[in-house]
C-alpha cells in the first residue's frame, strides 16, 4: 500500500512539473505591482519575475510613458492587455515573447510538409520614390538571424518555421521601421517598402498569404514618428576610431539601422563580434555573463564581461568590464572597468576606471586611474601623471595636473587650471585668470641672495626657490620646494606661513650628500601698492647633516641647537626672513 501511494505521488509530481514546464509565457500568474514606473522598465520588471524574455522594435510605443499598477496577480497577457489596450499582439518563441502590433488576419491552416527551415529572398525599396535600397537590416528578433541588402536592394535571410507566421523586422537609418509577416511558402521573391522619416508617422506592416503569389497588402497603423520619439541621429561607439577600426562595416550598419532594438540574454560567448552564441544581433544583446575570446560587440552588461582583447558595449555598462586591450562603452559604466591599455566611456562612469595607458570619459563619480585620465568633469579622484578635466570638484594627483574651472584640490608638480575656487598644491601653479605669480628677492641667515617664485591663489600656493651665500669660509648653495597659505588681516595685511624642504649643499664636494634643510616662514605680509609687497618675519629650522657631529663649511648659526635622533642628530636653530615681492 505504501508503495502504491509513493507511486501515485511520484506520478502527479511529474505531471505536475511536466504541466509546469509546458505552460506557456501568456499564462504565468505573475504577482506585480508598480508606481509611476517607466513602461520600458515595467516590461523589465515583468520579463525577469516571469523568467523570459521580450522582443519589440523600439518604435511600436513610448518606452518613457509612467505606468502605476495596483498589487495584483494576473497572467502575462492579462497585464500586456491592461497595459496596451489590446492594440499588440503576442508571438511566443520558446523563452521569448514577441510584441507585434495588432491586426485582423484570418486564420490559415499550415501545410503538413512546411520547411522547417526556408529562404526569404526578395528586395528592399524606398515607398517614395522606389529607389533600391543597400544595406538595410532583415532580421528575425527571436531567433537573432539578420542579413544586409545588398547595393541592388536585394537580400536573402534564412529562417525557421515553426508552425505558424514568421516575424520578420525590416529597419534602416533614418526610415521607419517594417514587419513582415510571412506564412510557409510565401517568403520569395518580396518587393518591401519602407517609409523614411519625414513621410507621415506610420509604420508599414506586410502581411503575405500562401494563395498570394508576387503581390502583398500594406496595413498601416498609427504609430509616433521615431523623430517625435527624440532619436538620437549621431552614432555613439560606432562613432570611434576603435570601433572603425575592430569592427566590420556590416556589424557597425546593423548596429546603426537596429539602434532601437534590445534583447536581454543571460550568458553569451563570442570569439569575434559577429560569432558569437548571440548570432549576427549580438550587438542588440544586453548580457549578465558575456566571455569574449578575441573581442565583443554588445548592447550593454548587467553583470560581469571579460574579453582577451576588446569589450565594445553600445549603452549602459553595469557591473565588471575587463579587457586586455580596450574597453568602450557608449552609455554610463556603473562599477570596475579595467583594461590593459585603454577604457573610453562617452557618457559618465560611477565607479573605479583603471588602465595601463590612458582612461577616457565624459563625466568621473569615482576614482579614475592610469597614467593619463582625461574626462570633461571630475566628482572624485583622478590619479596619474597627466591629469586632464574641464570641472574639477574633487581631487587631481598626479605630475602634471589640468582643470579648466577648478572647485577642488590639485595635487602635483605641476597644476594648471585657468579658473580657481580650490587649492593647487605643487611647486609651480599656474591659474590663468585671478592667479597668483610672485617673484621674491630675499635675505635669509643662510644667505644674502635668493629668489622665489609662488604660483596659486592667494590663499594657497606653491614655492621653488634658490639660494647662494657666496661668502668665502660660508659659501654654500641651496635651493627646494614648499608650499604657503595666506591669511588676510586687512586691505594691504596679510600673515604668511610657509614650509620648504630642500637641499643645503657646500661648495666642498665631502659635504655635496644629504644636508636636507626644513623651513618654517611666519611672515607679516605688506602689500605696499598693486604690483609690490614687502615681507618679514622669523623662521623655524632644522637641518639633517650629512657629516656626523656636524657640517663642514656649513654656514649656520654658531647658537644652534642638536637634537637627537635615532644614531645622529638634526641641527635647529630660529633664524629670520625678508623679502621684497613683485606681480
Amino acid at each position: 500500500m505504501r508503495n502504491h501511494w509513493l507511486i501515485t505521488l511520484l506520478l502527479l509530481l511529474t505531471f505536475s512539473s511536466s504541466a509546469t514546464a509546458q505552460r506557456s509565457i501568456l499564462a504565468t500568474p505573475i504577482t506585480f505591482e508598480c508606481r509611476e514606473q517607466p513602461l520600458g522598465r515595467v516590461l523589465e520588471l515583468i520579463s525577469t519575475t516571469g523568467n523570459f524574455y521580450f522582443s519589440y522594435a523600439g518604435a511600436l510605443f513610448n518606452k518613457d510613458s509612467l505606468v502605476t499598477l495596483p498589487i495584483q496577480t494576473r497572467s502575462v497577457r492579462q497585464l500586456l492587455d491592461v497595459l496596451f489596450h489590446g492594440r499588440l499582439q503576442y508571438l511566443e518563441d520558446g523563452r521569448y515573447l514577441i510584441l507585434l502590433p495588432a491586426t485582423n488576419r484570418t486564420s490559415i491552416a499550415f501545410p503538413d510538409d512546411a520547411d522547417r527551415r526556408h529562404a526569404i529572398t526578395g528586395i528592399i525599396v524606398d515607398q517614395r520614390t522606389g529607389r533600391r535600397l543597400a544595406d538595410v537590416s532583415i532580421y528575425d528578433p527571436a531567433e537573432l538571424t539578420a542579413t544586409l541588402s545588398k547595393k541592388d536592394g536585394s537580400f536573402t535571410l534564412r529562417v525557421k518555421n515553426k508552425g505558424r507566421p514568421v516575424a520578420v523586422m525590416v529597419s534602416k537609418e533614418a526610415y521607419i521601421d517594417t514587419l513582415i509577416q510571412l506564412w510557409p511558402g510565401s517568403g520569395t521573391d518580396l518587393t518591401i517598402g519602407i517609409s523614411p522619416d519625414a513621410f507621415p508617422p506610420k509604420a508599414l506592416l506586410l502581411s503575405t498569404h500562401p494563395q498570394w503569389t508576387g503581390d502583398s497588402i500594406r496595413i498601416e497603423y498609427p504609430i509616433r514618428s521615431l523623430d517625435a520619439m527624440g532619436r538620437n541621429l549621431v552614432p555613439g561607439v560606432e562613432a570611434t576610431g576603435f570601433a572603425r577600426i575592430l569592427l566590420s562595416y556590416h556589424l557597425r550598419m546593423q548596429s546603426l539601422n537596429l539602434k532601437k532594438v534590445f534583447i536581454r540574454r543571460p550568458v553569451q560567448l563570442s570569439l569575434i563580434p559577429g560569432l558569437s552564441t548571440n548570432g549576427p544581433l549580438n550587438s542588440q544583446v544586453t548580457n549578465k555573463v558575456s566571455i569574449n575570446l578575441i573581442g565583443g560587440y554588445e548592447a550593454g552588461l548587467t553583470g560581469v564581461e571579460l574579453a582577451g582583447v576588446f569589450n565594445i558595449d553600445k549603452k549602459n555598462v553595469t557591473g565588471l568590464q575587463a579587457a586586455g586591450v580596450v574597453n568602450v562603452a557608449g552609455g554610463p559604466v556603473s562599477g570596475v572597468q579595467l583594461a590593459g591599455v585603454c577604457n573610453k566611456v562617452l557618457d559618465s562612469v560611477h565607479g573605479f576606471q583603471a588602465a595601463g595607458i590612458i582612461n577616457l570619459a565624459k563625466k568621473i563619480g569615482g576614482v579614475q586611474m592610469g597614467p593619463i585620465n582625461n574626462a570633461d568633469s571630475v566628482k572624485g579622484l583622478q590619479y596619474g601623471y597627466v591629469n586632464h578635466t574641464r570641472r574639477l570638484k574633487g581631487m587631481q594627483f598626479g605630475v602634471i595636473n589640468y582643470a579648466r574651472h577648478l572647485k577642488g584640490m590639485q595635487w602635483g608638480l605641476i597644476n594648471i587650471a585657468d579658473t580657481s575656487e580650490g587649492f593647487s598644491f605643487a611647486p609651480v601653479n599656474i591659474i590663468r585668470h585671478g592667479g597668483l605669480h610672485e617673484l621674491s628677492f630675499y635675505a635669509d641667515e643662510l644667505s644674502p641672495v635668493n629668489l622665489a617664485f609662488r604660483s596659486g591663489t592667494r590663499r594657497a600656493y606653491g614655492i621653488i626657490y634658490v639660494g647662494l651665500n657666496p661668502g668665502e669660509q660660508r659659501r654654500v648653495y641651496y635651493g627646494g620646494f614648499g608650499y604657503g597659505f595666506q591669511f588676510p588681516l586687512s586691505h594691504s595685511l596679510a600673515l604668511r606661513s610657509e614650509f620648504t624642504i630642500g637641499q643645503l649643499s657646500p661648495f666642498n664636494p665631502h659635504n655635496f650628500n644629504g644636508n636636507i634643510i626644513g623651513r618654517f616662514n611666519l611672515d607679516l605680509h605688506w602689500q605696499a601698492a598693486g604690483n609690490f609687497a614687502v615681507s618679514f618675519g622669523p623662521s623655524f629650522n632644522l637641518l639633517n647633516p650629512a657629516v656626523a657631529g656636524g657640517v663642514r663649511y656649513h654656514p649656520l648659526p654658531q647658537d644652534y641647537a642638536t637634537i637627537p635622533m635615532g644614531e645622529g642628530h638634526l641641527a635647529g636653530w630660529i633664524g629670520w626672513h625678508v623679502a621684497v615681492n613683485l606681480f
